[in-house]
C-alpha cells in the first residue's frame, strides 16, 4: 500500500456476508500486519520520503489509547512512538524487516488477537521478536483495524543479549 491508497479501501466489502467478512477480518489483520513492517522498512530506509503525507500510513494505523510494551519491558504510548518512529527516518540504510508465523483469532464482535515473529536485519545483525497485537475492528482503518496494544519479546536468540 502507498501513502496515496485510501485506508480501510477494500472492493467489495459491502457485498460479503456474515460468514465471509469474519474470514475478511482475519485476511485484513494478516494484510495489515505485513503492510505496517513493509511501511517501516521502506521508512527506515529512506526509501519513502520524510512527509507527513507519507509518515499518515504509520499514525492513522494506531488507534487512540495505543500502547506497546517493548522487548525490555518499557511501555510507551501512541505519542512516544508515533514521535521515536518519525525520527528514525533514514536511520538504517540497509535494515530489512520481515514478518513469518502469523496467528489470528477473531474475538468477540470488536476485537482481533494475533501474534507473529518480526524479523530484522541490519549491519549484519538479524533480530527476532515474538509479538502480540490487540486490533480493534474499526472500517475506517487501513486494513479494516486499529493497533491499539502491542507486546514485544525477543526470540531465543533473536536479540535478548541486547
Amino acid at each position: 500500500m502507498t501513502a496515496t491508497d485510501e485506508p480501510g479501501t477494500k472492493s467489495g466489502a459491502g457485498e460479503r456476508s456474515p460468514g465471509e467478512r469474519e474470514i475478511a477480518g482475519r485476511v485484513d489483520a494478516e494484510a495489515e500486519i505485513r503492510e505496517l513492517h513493509e511501511f517501516f522498512e521502506r521508512w527506515y530506509r529512506g526509501d519513502t520520503e520524510e512527509t507527513e503525507t507519507a509518515f499518515v500510513r504509520f499514525g492513522a494505523a494506531l488507534g487512540p489509547g495505543f500502547r506497546l510494551v517493548s522487548p525490555e519491558g518499557d511501555v510507551y504510548d501512541r505519542r512516544a512512538i508515533l514521535d521515536a518512529v518519525r525520527k528514525g527516518h533514514s536511520a538504517e540504510g540497509d535494515v530489512r524487516i520481515w514478518i513469518e508465523n502469523i496467528k489470528v483469532r477473531k474475538i468477540g464482535r470488536e476485537s482481533i488477537f494475533a501474534t507473529y515473529e518480526e524479523w530484522q536485519s541490519s549491519q549484519g545483525e538479524t533480530t527476532g521478536r515474538i509479538s502480540t497485537v490487540l486490533f480493534k475492528i474499526d472500517p475506517h482503518g487501513f486494513n479494516g483495524v486499529l493497533w491499539m496494544h502491542v507486546h514485544e519479546t525477543w526470540l531465543p536468540g533473536g536479540g535478548s543479549e541486547r
